[in-house]
């Protein structure tokens, strides 16, 4: 609407926003856009531009940064409602779709706005049911129905909001035990270091260096390895955090930016300065505890590695372990997702959604043009099969209404209980879903009542148990609250996933393809590859007629992986996180064998020198490893045990958070382990007496 900018209370980089007045077609053009097409010339505003065909006039560029209220769609021209009818002059529409945006007044509550938008809803489907056209009483009815909400969109409106919301609480919770297992790595750093500093601490201390100077160099060194730390992350950000977009089910560009900004710079800096405090504390007490006379007399060669040290890596092992058996969990419900049969053949399946009427088809005009774009995609080389169905699969989206068996009462907890789609007569056969029972529709029946329909299996079973469904009916409430007898069971199929492969196939039923609908989607079954296939779709979907493109087109394989988004992005963070962790708990026990052996390089001479063999010594030192390990997976599958319910709204199979993942960690941390301590050892048991009895 004109006043949209001005609602949103933004001001023009370049120009001037819509005015009602205007007779003519304005457009106000991303801050993006003109940067990049325009070349940040003055002379933008003014300038023409065509879209879809039509002309319009840039009169504004927006602001840097703003590309609408949508984060999954980003916008980079504006145009005024007016133009809707422009670009549709002879198809005969006369809606645009439209979000409603409200600002409220101060110190109104949203429930109070939200009651009195509620209150209007009634009033604005009389208005809208004056100028349409085909609508009954009872749709009017159940249109007022609908349950109106306010959702705020101060930080933009997401559809996916809400669905990462749900994993948010387990990143978290990882990248805090990741954070606490790099916490106490730079701990243990510096408390080995101050272990080996001791006599010079103690010297330090005895020629009257003050305490508050040891630990104030403590401090130091602990803030320059955590500073380096988040300084490298910080580049990393920069160019990492914009690739988990890439995991986002977007379609069109995305309205997200993910480049870290002051406010992550400051929570960087906080928890840095927070990591550099709490890996300084052990070190600092031990410093301050240093016992002047132990440390220069004569004993202080001999003084032992202190317990602290293998504490620290029982830890980091059981902080490791608890997060590659999530990664494990998390990775073997990914797989299970993409094992799911959903009911179709997905392979060499590719899926065009089409919208003729913005291309300015009339809607007479559709049936006879999609008939053509089905007849011609069977006659492309290569084509196995081709139909046409209604909305798209595995989108997260579709038709649903609330039915029942004709003549039982529909209560609230029947509310959109059946989804519903549209298919053509060859759309089974396309997508290899086999008919249990009865037959096909075809467009005749969409002239018959109760209208003859094919359903899926659940619904069978759920509508009509214990009898043969074929000529049943069922249908959405009339004014009495009880289901009408709108459709006929006339076949049965096999059940199909719909919204996504997470979701159990719901009661689902097909109506006959009319024709008529504005949006559908064109399947094609291809014997050739599928990029050739794509190309060849496009180019005659132009050749039918100009402006004919596809909205989105996509290989079936590639509609399910993008429905998997979360699950994808969960699995690779997770992967990232046990990585990062395994490293740090082998390089926290290569540092704890390695200071041990040379703590100890004297007492392994002597053992050498009296008849100690190889072996023996690795032994000895494969046994003090495993002091540190198999406590530290212990506890790490304990507390993963304990904390897999915050896992379980993740996970999908019955195996994925069974006890394969515990065991998976448990070999994949002893494997690590191995490899840690495999090059210490080997250099203990290749001591030489003389040579380590020479030396100390």
């Amino acid at each position: 609407s004109d006043n949209y900018f001005d609602a949103l209370g933004l001001r023009p980089e370049r120009g001037a926003f819509f005015q009602s007045s205007r007779e003519s077609l304005p457009a106000v053009v991303s801050h993006a856009l003109w940067r990049n097409v325009f070349a940040s010339r003055d002379d933008a505003v003014g300038s023409g531009v065509r879209v879809r065909g039509v002309a319009f006039t840039v009169t504004a560029v927006a602001p840097a940064g703003f590309g609408g209220l949508d984060l999954e769609r980003r916008a980079d021209v504006w145009v005024p409602a007016r133009a809707w009818s422009a670009w549709r002059a002879n198809s005969g529409s006369r809606y645009a779709p439209a979000q409603i945006v409200v600002r409220l007044r101060n110190a109104v509550e949203l429930a109070q706005a939200e009651a009195e938008v509620r209150g209007l809803y009634p009033a604005m489907v009389d208005a809208g049911a004056a100028e349409a056209t085909g609508l009954t009483a009872a749709d009017i009815a159940r249109q007022k129905q609908r349950r109106v909400l306010l959702a705020s969109a101060g930080r933009g409106v997401s559809a996916i909001r809400k669905q990462l919301s749900k994993a948010m609480p387990a990143l978290i919770g990882a990248m805090a035990a990741l954070l606490l297992l790099i916490a106490v790595s730079v701990g243990g750093i510096m408390l080995a270091r101050g272990e080996m500093r001791r006599a010079d601490i103690a010297l330090r201390l005895s020629i009257g260096a003050s305490r508050w100077h040891v630990l104030r160099a403590m401090l130091s060194e602990s803030a320059t390895l955590t500073g380096a730390g988040a300084l490298l992350a910080w580049l990393i950000a920069q160019g990492g955090g914009p690739l988990l977009t890439e995991f986002l089910p977007s379609r069109r560009p995305l309205n997200i930016d993910l480049h870290p900004n002051l406010r992550v710079l400051a929570f960087t800096a906080a928890v840095t300065a927070a990591v550099a405090l709490l890996a300084s504390i052990a070190p600092a007490l031990s410093a301050l505890r240093t016992d002047l006379m132990q440390v220069l007399g004569k004993g202080a060669s001999r003084t032992t590695a202190p317990v602290s040290g293998r504490g620290i890596v029982i830890v980091q092992v059981a902080l490791a372990a608890m997060l590659v058996a999530a990664s494990i969990s998390l990775a073997r419900s990914l797989a299970a997702l993409r094992q799911q049969d959903p009911g179709f053949e997905r392979e060499r399946l590719i899926v065009a959604v089409l919208d003729p009427r913005t291309a300015g088809a009339a809607r007479q005009q559709l049936p006879s043009l999609y008939a053509e774009v089905l007849r011609r995609a069977g006659e492309l080389t290569g084509t196995a099969d081709a139909s046409m169905g209604g909305a798209p699969l595995m989108r997260g989206v579709g038709f649903r209404n609330t039915m029942g068996r004709a003549g039982s009462p529909l209560t609230e907890a029947d509310r959109l209980n059946v989804s519903l789609n549209y298919a053509s007569d060859t759309h089974f056969r396309n997508l290899g879903v086999d008919l249990i029972s009865g037959r096909n529709v075809t467009r005749g029946d969409l002239e018959m009542h109760p209208t003859p329909v094919v359903v899926t299996e659940s619904l069978a079973k759920e509508f009509f148990p214990g009898v043969d469904p074929l000529g049943r009916e069922f249908g959405p409430a009339g004014p009495d609250g009880f289901a009408r007898p709108e459709y006929r069971v006339a076949g049965v199929v096999r059940d199909v996933k719909y919204r996504g492969m997470r979701e159990m196939a719901p009661p689902t039923f097909f109506a006959a393809f009319r024709g008529t609908e504005e949006m559908v989607t064109l399947h094609v079954r291809t014997r050739i590859h599928e990029g050739e296939m794509m190309r060849q779709i496009r180019a005659m979907l132009a050749s039918i007629g100009p402006g004919l493109t596809p909205i989105s087109m996509a290989t079936m394989e590639q509609e399910i992986e993008t429905s998997l988004w979360q699950e994808r992005m969960l699995s690779f963070l997770s992967q990232v996180f046990a990585i990062v962790a395994a490293l740090i708990a082998a390089m926290g026990l290569f540092g704890l064998i390695t200071f041990t052996l040379a703590r100890r390089t004297r007492e392994v001479g002597i053992r050498v020198a009296v008849g100690a063999t190889p072996g023996r010594i690795v032994q000895l030192f494969a046994g003090y490893a495993s002091g540190a390990v198999v406590p530290g997976i212990l506890l790490g599958l304990g507390a993963f045990a304990v904390g897999r319910r915050g896992l379980d709204p993740l996970l999908f199979g019955s195996g994925a958070g069974s006890v394969a993942p515990m065991t998976g960690a448990a070999l994949a941390l002893t494997f690590v382990t191995v490899i840690a301590v495999a090059v210490p050892v080997i250099r203990a048991a290749r001591i030489l007496p003389a040579v380590a009895l020479r030396d100390q």
